[in-house]
């Protein structure tokens, strides 16, 4: 569940089961430091690094990041390694780059003469 739905429901949660402004504080808080913790624990089993095309037009497999300590995708939509800080790592859904680039698509190479 990601950061916010998690907030939201757990505010929606609060606002339903909650009278006192005291117990409200408290219960937010907790919402929220629960948050902080969830998002400090490293991903059991690391994090995957999807396939994509780098800046030269080659297809570049996906790799999972699983390595000791180094358990998060990192890097650039043009060139991705694991790393070890989860605040270094590469938000995989705003690249583009999944498909092969027109300017690669070269055909076979072949001219018909004149």
């Amino acid at each position: 569940m990601n950061r916010y739905l998690h907030l939201t429901v757990c505010v929606e949660e609060v606002q339903r089961n909650t009278f006192s402004i005291s117990s409200v504080t408290s219960k937010l808080l907790f919402c929220l430091v629960k948050d902080a913790d969830d998002e400090d624990l490293p991903p059991a089993g690391g994090t995957r690094c999807q396939g994509y095309y780098d800046v030269m037009g080659q297809w570049d497999p996906p790799f999972n990041c699983n390595a000791g300590v180094f358990l998060y995708c990192c890097g650039t939509c043009f060139y991705r390694f694991c790393c070890q800080f989860r605040q270094q790592r590469l938000d995989q859904t705003i690249c583009s780059n999944y498909d092969s680039p027109i300017w690669a698509n070269t055909g076979n190479g072949r001219r018909t003469p004149a």
